[in-house]
């Protein structure tokens, strides 16, 4: 193995030395392989929070994650939790700048946690709800979809893979 040590400075750094003599890093502990180049000091793998840092991400969300059991969203406080930073989707993407949505299916547009239609409404199995500017306001921007559904007070969004289907 080698000793890893990152240093942060607004971007994560990652060097990789080997000790040369065998013994353990001071700050990991493992073994390394004699390279000729010495173990780095005490304080790689010292992370803040103690969380995992990567090169394009964090799991370390102070606000809460994103549970994707099947395409579902868990929002505490309309936080996400991705392991390389972002979402890319084959036809479009996630931008989340305050816990916001754009999905290719179902399109939900949420600059601040508010709901975008196309034509101002949503229809329901068991009614609908017409909106007069296309959106439903949201206390935290936040949707809890536990199953990947929205809960209505006339019906309910089935979205098994994260998108917003009404019925008819």
């Amino acid at each position: 193995m080698s000793c890893l040590s990152i240093s942060m400075s607004g971007l994560i750094w990652f060097s990789i030395r080997g000790r040369s003599t065998g013994e353990p890093c001071p700050a990991t502990g493992e073994p390394c392989p004699p390279t000729g180049e010495p173990c780095p000091p005490t304080g790689s793998h010292a992370h803040p929070l103690g969380s995992h840092a990567q090169p394009l991400g964090s799991h370390a969300q102070p606000l809460g994650s994103h549970a994707h059991p099947l395409g579902s969203h868990a929002h505490p406080l309309g936080s996400h939790a991705h392991p390389l930073g972002s979402h890319a989707h084959p036809l479009g993407s996630h931008a989340h700048p305050l816990g916001s949505h754009a999905h290719p299916l179902g399109s939900h547009a949420q600059p601040l946690g508010s709901h975008a239609h196309p034509l101002g409404s949503q229809a329901h199995p068991l009614g609908s709800q017409a909106h007069p500017l296309g959106s439903q306001a949201h206390p935290l921007g936040s949707q809890a979809h536990p199953l990947g559904s929205q809960a209505h007070p006339l019906g309910s969004h089935a979205q098994p893979l994260g998108s917003q289907r009404g019925g008819v």
